[in-house]
C-alpha cells in the first residue's frame, strides 16, 4: 500500500493506476475511506525484484519525483 498524500489532485488513486497501465503495468487504487488516496502493489504471483524495481521507476516518473 502506497499513501499519495501530498502530491495534489492529479495523483488520485485512479489516474496514478491509470497511467500505469499506459505503461504496462497492473496496480490497484484503494479501498474505502482511502481508496482515492492509496494504490496497491500485488505482492503475490510469479514477480522479481528487477520488475518490481522497473514498476516504482515508471510510478516514480507518473508521480513527477524523479
Amino acid at each position: 500500500l502506497i499513501a499519495l498524500r501530498g502530491w495534489g489532485p492529479s495523483t488520485a488513486a485512479f489516474s496514478v493506476a491509470g497511467a500505469l497501465g499506459a505503461r504496462g503495468y497492473v496496480i490497484g487504487a484503494g479501498y474505502g475511506k482511502l481508496g482515492d488516496s492509496t494504490i496497491r502493489i500485488g505482492q503475490m504471483g510469479d514477480h522479481t525484484v528487477a520488475g518490481l524495481d522497473r514498476c516504482l521507476a515508471q510510478l516514480t516518473a507518473v508521480l513527477g519525483t524523479e
